[in-house]
């Protein structure tokens, strides 16, 4: 074996080996908990992101039943993304070019961090890796093979993360002539051919990943998040190489395809994202796909200036040092503090002691019932007000239908406000709020629809809507029920304020899996004159917990 080869592959088992030992260490983020319910429950689809990440924790757990099972298959898969990234940097040999490799991709964050955290991050970082490599091989050699290879490495993008779909449009970009070339549209169609079946999904459960993705994330434009947005790219990427960046990207890629396809993808991403702020928060960890030509610009650059290298990789290993410096901060006590979200297990304790015998069921949040069903064993559901917060993927699951009848222990937020006998519940840097609730009935999806498609209400008399009422659970619920009575709330919207009116039903039950007609009365406050947004929300024992109708628009006079 030549030394080279020796030295990338000692540089690849160090790098598994530290990987591996962070990730038996250290406690789950609760995303990467989120995830984990993915698995329990396979899919060709999720509320969130396609089914990839589902399917790699199911595998590596199925072999070990702990934090290093659930991260078992990002570690193979980062290892394979560095050898990818060698393979494209055309197999460098010499050993201060493997040297330039490590330390580049070393001195990334959000790359060390993607190497044993498992999110769609590590899956859409390989296989952008392996697309890159299908790409070169597909521009050189006129194969079927590489044509539907291409293809697999396209769709396996798009299985990762939705995000795939702008490596493809960016590099398409960069060579415009593939639309003149018919093995590019038939790998596109074998591609697309495969992605049927999420696709078929997403129909099925009415689309959800788009309607959050391009709706649900609105928010009013902030200066913030542009702010906050360049702030991320820089830490992504390391302040201590930024110049390095700047210098390779200055260097326009000419007619070479793979350096346009970096080149187009960095600013192509970089700018997307930017114009993305506009309607709200940027994640930082949407460019990490980033590193993968980033770092094959930045060899290019050492090479034609050998004379930079040092200083380069001066610059690297600092940047090098301080995220090593981090990882090892994650897994100490001190830790706890500055980075909670890797530090559950105390409150996870401390939440199941007092729950005893009873099942917990979190309100408005899908990360604390998914890290609480981790680490005790107990899947645990969420109940959440699309109203005030987000859906998720326990909006599609029906887990909170096993809890109809039972005693339980509501987890809440701190502004939650809604249940009697609120007690906080102390954790890392936040607090909760914990309830509890006896024989509570289920009915978060319940669903009142009107008969009118345009409603007419007069403020300050009583007025009647009529409506059809669909229970689709297999429990019926009780609108009189001694304990936990059922109350209709009309809640109206308009700007920033709101109005909760109480209004009253002409049934005493919704039956299980039937739709009925009813009437819904009430007696509106005066009000001013104008168009709003109403919700039908539903009442139980004191405590508003479920949006039970789309958003309408309502006329009042």
């Amino acid at each position: 074996m030549k030394k080279p080869i020796f030295f990338l592959l000692l540089g690849l088992i160090v790098w598994a080996l530290i990987n591996g030992t962070q990730a038996y260490l250290t406690e789950l983020d609760p995303d990467e908990a989120y995830y984990w319910m993915y698995s329990k429950f396979p899919d060709w689809g999720y509320f969130d992101h396609p089914p990839v990440v589902a399917l790699m924790i199911r595998l590596g757990y199925s072999l070990v039943e702990n934090e290093l099972g659930v991260r078992l298959v990002t570690l193979l898969l980062h290892a394979g993304t560095v050898f990818l990234i060698w393979l494209l940097a055309g197999k460098p040999e010499k050993k201060e070019e493997l040297l330039s490799l490590f330390i580049l991709l070393g001195a990334m964050p959000m790359f060390q961090l993607y190497g044993f955290i498992t999110t769609p991050d590590p899956p859409l970082l390989f296989f952008t890796a392996f697309f890159f490599w299908m790409y070169a091989l597909f521009l050189k050699k006129k194969s079927w093979v590489y044509t539907f290879l291409l293809g697999l490495s396209m769709v396996l993008m798009l299985y990762s993360k939705y995000h795939g779909l702008l490596v493809i449009l960016f590099t398409l970009a960069s060579n415009l002539r593939l639309l003149r070339q018919p093995r590019f549209y038939i790998a596109s169609i074998f591609g697309a051919a495969l992605f049927i079946p999420h696709i078929l999904w997403q129909f099925d459960n009415e689309f959800p990943s788009l309607k959050y993705h391009l709706v649900g994330r609105n928010d009013p434009y902030a200066l913030k998040h542009t702010l906050n947005y360049l702030v991320n790219q820089l830490i992504n990427f390391s302040p201590f190489l930024v110049p390095l960046w700047v210098s390779a990207l200055w260097e326009k890629p000419g007619k070479d395809p793979m350096k346009r396809a970096y080149w187009f993808t960095i600013v192509g991403f970089l700018g997307f994202f930017l114009l993305a702020t506009i309607k709200g928060h940027a994640e930082p960890q949407w460019t990490v796909v980033l590193s993968i030509p980033f770092a094959l610009l930045g060899l290019t650059y050492l090479r034609e200036h050998p004379k930079r290298r040092k200083l380069y990789h001066l610059m690297g290993l600092s940047s090098l040092l301080l995220v090593l410096a981090a990882r090892i901060l994650i897994i100490t006590p001190l830790g706890a503090k500055i980075l909670p979200e890797f530090h559950k297990k105390e409150w996870i304790e401390a939440l199941k002691e007092k729950a005893g015998d009873r099942p917990v069921l979190f309100v408005d949040n899908y990360r604390d019932p998914s890290t609480y069903s981790f680490y005790t064993g107990n899947l645990s559901a969420a109940i959440n007000d699309p109203v005030s917060y987000r859906r998720n993927q326990f909006d599609i699951w029906s887990l909170e239908t096993a809890y109809q009848g039972r005693d339980v222990l509501l987890f809440g937020l701190p502004e939650w406000v809604y249940c009697r006998k609120m007690e906080p519940f102390k954790m890392y840097r936040k607090n909760r709020k914990t309830c509890e609730v006896e024989n509570i009935q289920i009915v978060q999806k319940v669903y009142f629809e009107p008969t009118a498609q345009a409603l007419e209400l007069k403020k300050g008399i009583s007025g009647s809507i009529q409506l059809s009422i669909l229970n689709p659970y297999p429990h019926e619920v009780k609108v009189n029920d001694p304990i936990w009575r059922i109350t209709p709330i009309l809640y109206f919207i308009r700007g920033e304020n709101s109005w909760e009116v109480e209004a009253r039903l002409d049934v005493n039950s919704f039956p299980s899996k039937k739709k009925i007609p009813a009437g819904l009365s009430f007696t509106l406050p005066e009000m001013p004159s104008g168009t709003y947004h109403m919700a039908i929300m539903l009442e139980g024992n004191g405590m508003i917990y479920s949006v039970n109708s789309d958003l309408l628009e309502v006329q009042i006079d």
